[in-house]
């Protein structure tokens, strides 16, 4: 994961730079096409690709915490989350951090051809998807090695 670490912080820096332009889940592309400076425009072009390679490398990383001896286990509560975040001080900023990384869920009707319809939970879809929500939330991302993120881990439960 260390070989990785240059291009998760390249791409970091890009949703961090979008975040500082004003830009958030609850921006309207529409408006921002029509009124947006050209810097903002280009803040937010770059943020989809950024995301797309913090995801790719997030989900390597989620892989290695399900093998043995290296790092949390996904049974830990927060043991994804705590592998790209640094500075988390306590129960309650990790808890915050999952609730952004998690997202908001919508009720939705789905119609299935021969098999009528029924209703699920789908996540809703956001700009800049977990990673801007916690930018947004104030949390600087950085990608740990097993032993930074059992370190976040033990930290938020010191301060419980």
């Amino acid at each position: 994961m260390i070989a990785v670490q240059p291009e998760l912080a390249e791409a970091a820096i890009v949703v961090h730079a979008a975040s500082d332009a004003g830009l958030s889940a609850a921006t309207n592309v529409a408006e921002l096409a029509e009124s947006a400076s050209p810097e903002t425009l280009k803040r937010y072009r770059a943020l989809a690709p950024a995301v797309e390679t913090m995801n790719r490398i997030a989900a390597v990383r989620s892989r290695l915490c399900e093998v043995p001896w290296y790092g949390p286990d996904s049974a830990e509560p927060g043991g994804a989350v705590a592998s790209f975040l640094s500075g988390v001080t306590g129960a309650g900023q990790l808890q915050g951090a999952i609730n952004l990384w998690a997202g908001q869920f919508e009720t939705v009707q789905l119609n299935m051809p021969f098999m009528g319809s029924s209703l699920a939970q789908q996540p809703r879809k956001r700009l800049g998807g977990a990673w801007f929500a916690l930018v947004n939330g104030g949390h600087t991302l950085r990608l740990n090695s097993a032993a930074e993120t059992l370190e976040v881990l033990a930290s938020a439960r010191k301060a419980a």
